[in-house]
Protein backbone atom coordinates (compact mmCIF):
# COMPACT_ATOMS: atom_id res chain seq x y z
CA UNK A 1 0.00 0.00 0.00
CA UNK A 2 1.16 3.34 -0.94
CA UNK A 3 1.72 5.85 1.53
CA UNK A 4 -1.01 8.48 2.41
CA UNK A 5 -0.94 11.45 0.51
CA UNK A 6 -0.57 14.61 2.34
CA UNK A 7 -3.85 16.89 3.30
CA UNK A 8 -2.70 19.76 0.78
CA UNK A 9 -2.32 16.91 -2.16
CA UNK A 10 -5.43 15.45 -1.23
CA UNK A 11 -7.52 18.92 -1.90
CA UNK A 12 -4.58 19.37 -5.13
CA UNK A 13 -5.71 16.26 -6.32
CA UNK A 14 -9.70 16.83 -5.92
CA UNK A 15 -9.65 20.22 -7.27
CA UNK A 16 -7.52 18.79 -10.48
CA UNK A 17 -10.96 16.11 -10.62
CA UNK A 18 -13.16 19.18 -10.61
CA UNK A 19 -11.09 20.85 -13.17
CA UNK A 20 -10.88 18.00 -15.14
CA UNK A 21 -13.38 15.20 -15.15
CA UNK A 22 -16.60 15.56 -16.97
CA UNK A 23 -19.17 12.53 -14.99
CA UNK A 24 -19.92 12.14 -11.35
CA UNK A 25 -22.05 9.82 -9.76
CA UNK A 26 -25.08 11.95 -8.09
CA UNK A 27 -26.92 9.88 -5.09
CA UNK A 28 -30.49 11.69 -4.46
CA UNK A 29 -33.22 10.84 -1.96
CA UNK A 30 -36.80 10.95 -2.22
CA UNK A 31 -38.57 13.24 0.17
CA UNK A 32 -39.07 9.41 2.13
CA UNK A 33 -35.50 8.52 1.94
CA UNK A 34 -35.88 6.16 -0.97
CA UNK A 35 -32.16 6.32 -2.62
CA UNK A 36 -31.42 7.33 -6.45
CA UNK A 37 -28.14 7.01 -7.57
CA UNK A 38 -27.21 7.97 -11.44
CA UNK A 39 -24.04 9.79 -13.54
CA UNK A 40 -24.49 12.79 -14.69
CA UNK A 41 -22.16 14.94 -16.50
CA UNK A 42 -21.41 17.79 -14.99
CA UNK A 43 -19.08 21.31 -14.95
CA UNK A 44 -17.42 23.20 -12.59
CA UNK A 45 -16.67 26.56 -11.97
CA UNK A 46 -14.49 26.78 -9.08
CA UNK A 47 -17.67 27.23 -6.66
CA UNK A 48 -20.20 24.99 -7.63
CA UNK A 49 -20.99 21.95 -9.88
CA UNK A 50 -23.49 22.13 -12.66
CA UNK A 51 -25.42 19.43 -13.78
CA UNK A 52 -28.94 18.78 -15.53
CA UNK A 53 -31.24 15.84 -15.69
CA UNK A 54 -34.93 15.48 -16.72
CA UNK A 55 -37.16 17.62 -14.52
CA UNK A 56 -39.29 14.24 -13.73
CA UNK A 57 -36.67 11.76 -13.20
CA UNK A 58 -36.24 10.48 -10.25
CA UNK A 59 -33.11 12.52 -9.58
CA UNK A 60 -34.67 15.51 -10.57
CA UNK A 61 -37.48 15.28 -8.44
CA UNK A 62 -35.28 14.25 -5.27
CA UNK A 63 -33.04 17.27 -5.79
CA UNK A 64 -36.14 19.84 -6.34
CA UNK A 65 -37.80 18.28 -3.21
CA UNK A 66 -34.50 17.79 -0.85
CA UNK A 67 -32.08 20.18 -1.98
CA UNK A 68 -29.04 18.13 -0.91
CA UNK A 69 -27.07 15.41 -2.55
CA UNK A 70 -24.02 13.45 -2.01
CA UNK A 71 -21.46 13.35 -5.76
CA UNK A 72 -18.71 10.65 -6.10
CA UNK A 73 -16.05 12.04 -7.68
CA UNK A 74 -13.43 9.14 -9.21
CA UNK A 75 -13.29 5.62 -8.34
CA UNK A 76 -13.63 3.30 -5.63
CA UNK A 77 -9.60 3.51 -4.67
CA UNK A 78 -9.32 7.08 -5.28
CA UNK A 79 -12.49 8.93 -4.28
CA UNK A 80 -13.93 12.47 -3.36
CA UNK A 81 -17.31 12.18 -1.75
CA UNK A 82 -19.02 15.49 -1.62
CA UNK A 83 -21.73 16.56 0.04
CA UNK A 84 -23.41 19.86 -1.52
CA UNK A 85 -26.38 22.13 -1.42
CA UNK A 86 -28.81 21.90 -4.50
CA UNK A 87 -30.15 25.53 -5.96
CA UNK A 88 -32.46 24.35 -8.98
CA UNK A 89 -32.54 27.03 -11.94
CA UNK A 90 -35.21 26.37 -14.95
CA UNK A 91 -33.34 25.51 -18.10
CA UNK A 92 -34.11 29.18 -19.74
CA UNK A 93 -32.56 30.54 -16.26
CA UNK A 94 -29.12 30.28 -16.73
CA UNK A 95 -27.41 32.72 -18.65
CA UNK A 96 -26.27 32.21 -22.24
CA UNK A 97 -22.51 31.45 -21.98
CA UNK A 98 -22.84 29.41 -18.70
CA UNK A 99 -25.05 26.92 -20.44
CA UNK A 100 -22.81 26.80 -23.77
CA UNK A 101 -19.74 26.13 -21.60
CA UNK A 102 -21.45 23.54 -20.01
CA UNK A 103 -22.51 21.58 -23.36
CA UNK A 104 -18.84 22.48 -24.88
CA UNK A 105 -16.99 20.86 -22.07
CA UNK A 106 -19.62 17.84 -21.29
CA UNK A 107 -20.76 17.09 -25.44
CA UNK A 108 -24.53 17.30 -24.06
CA UNK A 109 -26.84 20.26 -24.18
CA UNK A 110 -30.20 19.66 -22.69
CA UNK A 111 -31.24 22.82 -24.11
CA UNK A 112 -31.69 21.68 -27.22
CA UNK A 113 -34.02 18.41 -26.30
CA UNK A 114 -37.98 18.02 -26.21
CA UNK A 115 -37.93 16.58 -22.93
CA UNK A 116 -37.81 19.29 -20.40
CA UNK A 117 -34.84 19.38 -18.29
CA UNK A 118 -33.71 21.66 -15.22
CA UNK A 119 -29.90 22.75 -13.46
CA UNK A 120 -29.24 21.98 -11.04
CA UNK A 121 -26.32 24.20 -9.37
CA UNK A 122 -24.03 21.97 -6.29
CA UNK A 123 -22.60 24.30 -3.73
CA UNK A 124 -19.90 21.90 -2.06
CA UNK A 125 -20.59 21.55 2.07
CA UNK A 126 -18.37 18.99 2.85
CA UNK A 127 -15.64 17.08 1.11
CA UNK A 128 -14.03 14.15 1.70
CA UNK A 129 -10.96 12.45 -0.23
CA UNK A 130 -8.74 9.19 0.15
CA UNK A 131 -7.67 6.54 -2.10
CA UNK A 132 -6.98 3.56 0.91
CA UNK A 133 -7.58 2.81 4.62
CA UNK A 134 -4.57 4.45 5.82
CA UNK A 135 -6.22 7.87 4.56
CA UNK A 136 -9.34 7.66 6.09
CA UNK A 137 -8.32 9.31 9.32
CA UNK A 138 -7.53 12.62 7.43
CA UNK A 139 -10.13 12.06 4.94
CA UNK A 140 -12.27 15.68 5.25
CA UNK A 141 -11.16 18.39 3.45
CA UNK A 142 -14.16 20.58 3.60
CA UNK A 143 -16.58 20.98 6.13
CA UNK A 144 -19.49 24.41 5.38
CA UNK A 145 -18.02 25.13 3.04
CA UNK A 146 -14.62 26.00 3.73
CA UNK A 147 -11.95 24.51 3.06
CA UNK A 148 -10.18 22.64 6.51
CA UNK A 149 -6.59 22.72 4.49
CA UNK A 150 -4.23 24.86 2.22
CA UNK A 151 -3.83 23.28 -1.04
CA UNK A 152 -0.78 25.16 -1.56
CA UNK A 153 1.27 23.83 1.66
CA UNK A 154 4.40 22.67 0.00
CA UNK A 155 3.59 24.17 -3.64
CA UNK A 156 1.76 26.54 -5.05
CA UNK A 157 -1.49 26.84 -5.27
CA UNK A 158 -4.13 25.76 -8.37
CA UNK A 159 -4.62 29.45 -10.18
CA UNK A 160 -8.61 30.40 -10.06
CA UNK A 161 -9.35 27.91 -7.42
CA UNK A 162 -11.45 29.67 -4.88
CA UNK A 163 -12.25 29.02 -1.20
CA UNK A 164 -11.47 29.85 2.20
CA UNK A 165 -8.22 28.10 3.81
CA UNK A 166 -8.87 29.82 7.54
CA UNK A 167 -9.69 27.29 10.59
CA UNK A 168 -10.44 28.53 13.53
CA UNK A 169 -8.08 28.76 16.29
CA UNK A 170 -7.04 25.32 18.21
CA UNK A 171 -8.73 23.62 15.23
CA UNK A 172 -8.31 19.61 14.80
CA UNK A 173 -6.10 18.57 11.63
CA UNK A 174 -8.06 15.23 12.04
CA UNK A 175 -11.60 16.05 12.10
CA UNK A 176 -13.35 11.92 11.63
CA UNK A 177 -11.98 8.75 12.68
CA UNK A 178 -11.56 6.08 10.50
CA UNK A 179 -14.76 3.55 10.62
CA UNK A 180 -17.30 6.17 9.41
CA UNK A 181 -17.98 6.11 5.90
CA UNK A 182 -21.59 6.26 5.40
CA UNK A 183 -22.59 3.34 3.06
CA UNK A 184 -25.40 4.56 0.47
CA UNK A 185 -27.92 2.44 -1.07
CA UNK A 186 -28.96 3.08 -4.52
CA UNK A 187 -29.81 1.74 -8.06
CA UNK A 188 -27.61 3.39 -11.02
CA UNK A 189 -30.19 4.20 -13.89
CA UNK A 190 -28.89 6.34 -16.62
CA UNK A 191 -30.63 9.98 -16.50
CA UNK A 192 -28.96 12.37 -19.28
CA UNK A 193 -25.91 12.91 -20.76
CA UNK A 194 -23.21 11.14 -21.56
CA UNK A 195 -20.91 9.37 -19.18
Amino acid sequence: MPAPRSRPQRRRDTEHRLTHDIDVWVASASADGAPYLVPLSFDWDSEALLVATPTDSPTGRNLATTRTVRLGLGHTRDVSMIDGEVEVLEIDALPQQRGDRFAARTGFDPRALATPYRWFRISPRRIQAWREVNEMPDRELMRDGRWLVDASAGRAAWPGLRGSTDRSEGEPDVLLEAGQIEPGEADGDREGGPA
